[in-house]
C-alpha cells in the first residue's frame, strides 16, 4: 500500500477500520508494537547538530508521536515512534544563539522530500548525460565488491579513488582506515567552492590552516570579497547575529554604526544588504585587495609597523608601485577615486576587518588573492584585535604538502 492509499482509507474509515481491511485484503495492514514511549499529542525537544554545512549550529529537533510505515519480515504494518516535525536553533549555542538559518530550517527535508535520494543510484546512459537509474542496496553492495576484488586480484588497488566533500568526522576516518587496510591512496576531498585555499593561505599568513572567526559586532568597516557573510559561507548563523550587533548601534553609541561594503562579480544576498556594492572583473580580487593597501601605503596612513607587518605577510619587496589606483582600475574596472576612498574608510573607520571567501578562491589564482587579503589585514593590524579575525589558538598546520596547491 502507498501513502496515498493509506490516508485515503485512514481518513474515511479511522485507523481501526483500516486495520480490519474493511473487507479489502490488499489494504490489510499489522500493527506492530511500539518502538518508542510517547505521549500521544505531546511534543518532545531532543538535542541534535545541523548537517547542512560545517558550522555544525546545535539545534532542538521537535518529535511527536505518528504512524509510520514500515516491513518487518517481509509483512508490511505500520508502528507508532517519534519522528521530527520541526528544527529550531538552541538557545544555549554560543555559535548559532538560538538562530537557524533557511538551509537548517529545511534541513528536515532530508528526511521527508519526496525526491530525496531513497536509494543507490546508477549511472544508465552516456557520461556527463547526468541519466541515473535506482538499483536495490544488494546489487549495489556486489557491484562495488566485485570491483574491489577485481582491483586487488590485479594488484592494482593504487587506482581506487575515494571522493568525497570536505567533511571531518567519524565516516571520513572510517573512509580512511578502510583505504589504508586495502592499499588505496587517501580520500580526495573535493568542492568546488570548497575553503581549502583559504586555510592554506592562512596557514602561510598567520600559522593557523583555519577559517577566520570575523568580530562583527564590534567591528566598524567590513569588507568582504566575495564571502557570502548573510548568505551561506563560513557560519551563517553566527555572522548574521554578529552583523545585527554592529548595525544595530546607534550615531551615539560607542563606535557608531558599523558599515558593509561587498567586492563580487555578482550580487549575492550579502552584496545586495551591503551598504556599498563594489563589482568587480572576475579574478582581479586579490589586485583590488593590493589597490587599497598601494594607497596606504602611498599615502602613509598606517604606523610604518603595520607596513612591515603587511610585506612579511604579503611575501612583497620595495611597495606595491605597480598597484596605483590607475592601473588597478584598468585590471579590476573599480573607478581609482573609489579605491582611494575605500582605502582611507579603511584606516579612518577603525576597526576594520577585510574577509575572502567563495568565488574569487575558486579562480586559478585562488590562492593570491587570499595572500592579498591578509596581506591587507596585516596591515590594518586587524588580525586577533577586536573587531577583526580570530583563530582558535594551539591549533598548528600540518606541515607543507609536497603537491603544489595551485
Amino acid at each position: 500500500m502507498d501513502r496515498r492509499d493509506f490516508i485515503k482509507l485512514t481518513a474515511v474509515t479511522g485507523t481501526s477500520a483500516t486495520l480490519a481491511s474493511c473487507g479489502n485484503p490488499e489494504h490489510e495492514l499489522i500493527r506492530f508494537i511500539p518502538d518508542e514511549d510517547l505521549v500521544p499529542g505531546v511534543a518532545e525537544w531532543k538535542p541534535s547538530v545541523c548537517p547542512m554545512c560545517a558550522a555544525g549550529c546545535a539545534v532542538t529537533v521537535r518529535v511527536m508521536e505518528a504512524d509510520v510505515e514500515t516491513t518487518r519480515n517481509g509483512q508490511a504494518g505500520v508502528v507508532k515512534m517519534g519522528v521530527a516535525k520541526k528544527l529550531e536553533g538552541d538557545p544555549k549555542d554560543p555559535i548559532s544563539q538560538g538562530g537557524l538559518c533557511a538551509r537548517g530550517q529545511a534541513a528536515i527535508q532530508v528526511t521527508y522530500h519526496p525526491d530525496r535520494l531513497r536509494q543507490p543510484m546508477k549511472r544508465s546512459g552516456a557520461r556527463g548525460a547526468g541519466e541515473f537509474k535506482a538499483i536495490p542496496w544488494d546489487q549495489a553492495i556486489a557491484e562495488v565488491v566485485a570491483q574491489l576484488d577485481a582491483l586487488a586480484a590485479a594488484g592494482d588497488q593504487k587506482s581506487l579513488a575515494w571522493v568525497a566533500r570536505p567533511r571531518r568526522g567519524r565516516r571520513d576516518a572510517l573512509a580512511a582506515g578502510f583505504l589504508t587496510h586495502f592499499g588505496a591512496p587517501p580520500p580526495i576531498a573535493f568542492e568546488i567552492f570548497g575553503d581549502e585555499v583559504l586555510r592554506r593561505a592562512n596557514a602561510i599568513s598567520f600559522g593557523h590552516e583555519q577559517l577566520p572567526t570575523i568580530d562583527l559586532a564590534r567591528s566598524r568597516f567590513v569588507l568582504s570579497f566575495g564571502a557570502d557573510l548573510l548568505g551561506t559561507w563560513n557560519s551563517p548563523v553566527a555572522q548574521n547575529a554578529g552583523y545585527g550587533q554592529m548595525r544595530g548601534r546607534r550615531p551615539g553609541q560607542q563606535g557608531g554604526r558599523g558599515k558593509y561594503a561587498q567586492v563580487e562579480s555578482r550580487m549575492s544576498l550579502s552584496g545586495a544588504n551591503a551598504d556599498e556594492w563594489v563589482p568587480v572583473k572576475p579574478g582581479t580580487d586579490g589586485v583590488l585587495a593590493l589597490g587599497l593597501a598601494h594607497v596606504i601605503l602611498a599615502n602613509k596612513l598606517r604606523p610604518a609597523d603595520g607596513g612591515a607587518a603587511a610585506a612579511a605577510i604579503g611575501g612583497w619587496t620595495g611597495g606595491l608601485a605597480d598597484y596605483n589606483p590607475a592601473h588597478v582600475e584598468q585590471l579590476t574596472g573599480v573607478p581609482a577615486a573609489r579605491i582611494e576612498r575605500l582605502a582611507r574608510e579603511l584606516v579612518e573607520l577603525q576597526p576594520a576587518v577585510v574577509v575572502i571567501g567563495g568565488a574569487p578562491l575558486a579562480h586559478t589564482n585562488g590562492l593570491f588573492h587570499a595572500l592579498a587579503v591578509n596581506a591587507l589585514n596585516g596591515l590594518l593590524g586587524t588580525v586577533g584585535q577586536p573587531g577583526g579575525l580570530f583563530f582558535t589558538a594551539g591549533v598548528q598546520p600540518p606541515a607543507p604538502s609536497a603537491q603544489p596547491l595551485i
